[in-house]
């Protein structure tokens, strides 16, 4: 009887533990992403962005609606102000680089890997709110990320950001 008071004590402690933790939210989001190689013409994929956060973590899943393995996942870390992908660390380089109001209201930030590699992927930019909005790559493909097709007209000024 003893070790059965002892497992229910326990299992009320642990579910009084668990309804004290950190408030966890997320939302769901559709994007286009154009994808740039070289100097061809665009192609466009849709993906299903998951974004989860709490006080300091954020999350972001991009799954890709046309071939999973495509999907990619990105954590930003909110107190240094950090962005992981796919093991590397990219940490800001120049706030506010890019805006435009018929695109978004969001400032983005220009993320470089924190040790940088002559091919490496880089730069990113990033708003915690919004997710990814271009991802350079020097012997890749590049990414432009867009909440809908119709404002995709502003390419050219993301992809100069990401060359320069």
């Amino acid at each position: 009887m003893k070790y059965f008071l002892q497992i229910i004590l326990l299992s009320i402690i642990l579910a009084n533990y668990s309804c004290t933790e950190k408030k966890i939210e997320s939302k769901v989001e559709h994007r286009i992403v154009s994808i740039y190689m070289y100097d061809s013409i665009p192609e466009k994929m849709e993906y299903q962005l998951v974004i989860k956060s709490n006080d300091t973590l954020i999350d972001f899943y991009y799954w890709n609606l046309n071939n999973p393995k495509g999907s990619m996942f990105f954590n930003y870390l909110t107190k240094t102000k950090t962005l992981i992908w796919e093991g590397d660390k990219y940490i800001i380089d120049k706030e506010n680089t890019f805006s435009d109001l018929k695109f978004s209201e969001y400032k983005f930030d220009n993320f470089q890997q924190e040790d940088r590699e002559i091919d490496g992927t880089g730069p990113i930019l990033f708003n915690q709110e919004f997710g990814i909005l271009g991802i350079g790559n020097v012997f890749g493909p590049e990414l432009i990320f867009y909440p809908n097709l119709e404002i995709s007209d502003v390419d050219k000024d993301i992809l100069k950001i990401l060359h320069d």
